[in-house]
């Protein structure tokens, strides 16, 4: 979240029939682990409100129950080592089942072997392989870690990508002969679409970039084409919707529903667009940047996941964003505002409404400026 500071008070999981229910621990760790924003706090503060109103007050208190992710790292290295193997070479396909879990313990081993914890993990009783499987696992991470061709501080920058998927992109890049047609453009080009489905394509090949549920890049795609570029909530729903009813197959089992198309579009922008490929995206930038350095080529490309979490490329939007304002309330008075008028804090925007020059903007918008005043 864009917030150092979160506020909890008597959280509970909502049911459709009967009572809410307490929180399970995983939800609860997601929930807090949201505070503070990476990149810009060292960490976050989380605020226990009113703690003996709450419902179920044992959130906090200490459990024996632990390790149970460790003891999921073991069991899979015990029960399944082919396939951490073939994650470490690489070769595991990213469209698989399970892709995600093998990469993930394969990535755990690189980073334990680079902070010295490897032979830790090895001589776990937990681990219950015979001395070959050991051996063979050890050579496996030394072999995928000696194959790594970037800089640790490089692979850090990137905090959220596997070093094996991150390793593959830098391989692709660096075999290139000519970088021209994988930059990033600016938002406004003409170009960016077909950008985004090429680069995003290729995020998606080497398990960079994975859409949540039946979405595919082509649609992400086109929604980050026009969130980034400042288009409205409203008319890139209604663009849904018209999408949805021109597709429509018109039976009683298929008619279009206005509430699913909402529901698509927001989850597709929060956790495809500003979450999942903006992460890709800056990633495929640091990268990129490191293989045009090395080659000392001349392309230059954008910082598009920058864009992409604003959800505006237009600096007079941004500026408005900057300053407080949502993004919609953003977009309006950037549409209305006529001319190069530049706004860099609240007061410019009230001498802009002072002025006359504000009349089109909607009440609720009005309101959320003055809001800033008080």
């Amino acid at each position: 979240m864009p917030a150092k500071n979160l506020f909890l008070f008597k959280p509970m999981q909502p049911k459709a029939m009967g009572a809410p229910e307490r929180l399970e621990d995983v939800k609860l760790n997601n929930i807090t682990g949201r505070a503070g924003r990476m990149l810009e706090h060292f960490a976050g503060n989380i605020f226990i409100i009113k703690p003996d109103e709450w419902q179920i007050k044992d959130y906090f208190e200490d459990r024996e129950e632990k390790e149970e992710k460790i003891a999921t790292y073991f069991k899979s290295l015990n029960e399944e080592l082919p396939s951490v193997l073939e994650a470490l070479k690489g070769s595991f396909p990213h469209d698989a089942d399970g892709q995600y879990k093998y990469y993930t313990i394969a990535n755990k081993l690189l980073k334990e072997i680079s902070e010295g914890k490897l032979e830790k993990t090895l001589k776990a009783p937990e681990l219950t392989l015979d001395k070959h499987q050991v051996a063979l696992l050890s050579d496996s991470v030394i072999e995928a870690q000696q194959g790594l061709k970037i800089a640790p501080f490089t692979l850090e920058a990137s905090p959220t990508i596997g070093y094996i998927q991150q390793n593959k992109l830098f391989s692709f890049l660096s075999e290139l002969d000519n970088l021209d047609g994988w930059s990033l453009p600016h938002p406004k080009s003409p170009e960016l679409y077909d950008s985004l489905i090429k680069v995003c394509s290729k995020l998606e090949e080497f398990g960079i970039y994975v859409p949540t549920g039946e979405y595919h890049s082509s649609y992400t795609s086109v929604v980050a084409a026009k969130w980034v570029r400042g288009d409205s909530l409203k008319s890139i729903i209604s663009e849904q919707i018209e999408w949805m009813v021109k597709n429509s197959k018109n039976d009683e089992d298929d008619h279009v529903n206005p509430n699913k198309a909402v529901r698509d579009v927001i989850k597709v922008i929060n956790n495809d667009i500003r979450f999942r490929m903006a992460n890709a995206l800056r990633c495929y930038y640091v990268l990129l940047s490191n293989v045009i350095a090395i080659k000392k080529s001349e392309v230059t490309t954008t910082k598009l996941h920058t864009f992409l979490e604003i959800g505006a490329c237009d600096e007079r939007m941004v500026n408005l964003i900057n300053i407080g304002l949502s993004r919609e309330a953003a977009s309006e008075i950037n549409d209305v505002l006529k001319g190069e008028l530049k706004i860099q804090n609240v007061n410019e925007l009230l001498n802009y409404i002072a002025q006359g020059l504000m009349k089109e903007i909607h009440p609720i918008t009005m309101k959320e400026i003055l809001s800033m005043t008080k």
